[in-house]
C-alpha cells in the first residue's frame, strides 16, 4: 500500500511538473508573434516595385529622347548603365519570387496544420 502512495505521489509530481513546462508564457507568445510578423515581411517581393522605372528607361521613347539631347557617347554609356541596372532589376525578380514561393509554402503549411486541428482546409488551390 506505502509503494502505491509513492508511485501515485512520483507520478502526479512529474505530471504537474509536465503542465508546467507546457504552458505557454504570455511574454513568449508575444514575442513569437512580433518575430512571426517580421519574418513573413521579409518574404513580400521588394523589387517589384520598381518595374515601373525600369520599364521607363529601358523604354524606346526614353531611347529617342537620348538620341535627340545626347551625345553618341553620353548615349553608350547610358544604355550600358540601364542593361547594368535591368541585370540586378532581373536578379532582384527572381530573389523575390523565391520569397513568394517560401510565403506560399509557409501559408500551405499553415494551412494544413489547421487542417489537422479540425478546421477545415481549401480544396483544389
Amino acid at each position: 500500500m506505502t509503494t502505491m502512495i509513492i508511485f501515485v505521489g512520483i507520478a502526479l509530481a512529474l505530471l504537474l511538473a509536465l503542465l508546467w513546462l507546457m504552458r505557454e508564457r504570455p511574454q513568449a507568445r508575444e514575442l513569437h508573434g512580433a518575430e512571426l510578423k517580421s519574418r513573413i515581411e521579409e518574404l513580400f517581393p521588394l523589387h517589384l516595385r520598381y518595374f515601373a522605372q525600369v520599364r521607363q528607361a529601358l523604354s524606346p521613347a526614353d531611347q529617342q529622347y537620348l538620341r535627340e539631347r545626347a551625345s553618341r557617347r553620353i548615349q553608350q554609356q547610358a544604355r550600358a548603365e540601364r542593361l547594368a541596372v535591368a541585370r540586378r532589376f532581373l536578379d532582384g525578380l527572381r530573389d523575390d519570387f523565391f520569397r513568394l514561393e517560401r510565403l506560399g509554402r509557409a501559408v500551405a503549411a499553415v494551412a494544413g496544420r489547421g487542417a489537422r486541428a479540425g478546421s477545415v482546409a481549401p480544396r483544389g488551390l
